[in-house]
C-alpha cells in the first residue's frame, strides 16, 4: 500500500486508510508516538495510563522493600 505526502495548511501530512484506523481503534484527535527507526517513520498508538497500569505484574514491579542506608550520600 502506498500513500502520498500532501500539503495541509503550512504543514505536510499523510492520510491513514480507514481500515488501519479501525484496526487500531484510532479516531480524530488520537495521540500517536512518532519515531525514526532504521530510516523508517514508525507511528505507534499512545497507550493511556490505565492500559499501562494493566501491564504491571509481580514480575515487572520494582518496589524497594529494604533500604541499604550505608550508601546514602556516597553517590559520588
Amino acid at each position: 500500500m502506498q500513500t502520498a505526502i500532501k500539503k495541509w495548511g503550512n504543514s505536510l501530512a499523510i492520510r491513514i486508510p480507514n481500515h488501519i484506523l479501525k484496526a487500531l481503534a484510532l479516531e480524530e484527535e488520537s495521540v500517536l508516538d512518532i519515531a525514526l527507526q532504521n530510516n523508517k517513520i514508525v507511528l505507534k498508538k499512545k497507550q493511556d495510563l490505565q492500559s499501562l497500569c494493566q501491564e504491571i505484574t509481580q514480575d515487572n514491579l520494582n518496589i524497594f522493600t529494604e533500604w541499604d542506608d550505608t550508601s546514602v550520600g556516597k553517590e559520588w
